[in-house]
């Protein structure tokens, strides 16, 4: 009985997540730019920018998009406004910017 409610629920669970993943694509996002959020943000912008973005574990164009600029600006991240600036402007080649993909639904559709 317990394991059918566990099963329940989680599949109650997941099907909210995708829900609300494949609501938000379709809605709110261009086609071309949800294929952008996959790139790699290194092959896009300058030696130095991709080794500072590493270093804070930004792997992917969605990263970007999935944060703030107040975030990447963080101490913690050792990113600086000469990076920030360039992600800022490969983001808008791409028809992205900083916060305009939700964390949670960058989280759920993420490469591993």
């Amino acid at each position: 009985m317990l394991n059918s409610v566990l099963v329940s629920t989680t599949f109650n669970h997941v099907t909210t997540v995708i829900t609300m993943v494949t609501t938000y694509i379709m809605e709110e996002m261009h086609p071309k730019s949800y294929q952008n959020l996959f790139l790699y943000a290194s092959d896009e912008i300058s030696v130095r920018a991709s080794n500072r973005l590493a270093g804070a574990g930004i792997k992917y164009v969605g990263d970007l998009a999935s944060l703030t600029e107040k975030q990447i600006l963080n101490k913690k991240m050792r990113i600086g406004r000469r990076v920030v600036t360039e992600c800022r402007d490969l983001l808008a080649e791409l028809g992205l910017s900083f916060g305009s993909l939700p964390l949670e639904v960058w989280q759920q559709i993420r490469p591993k």
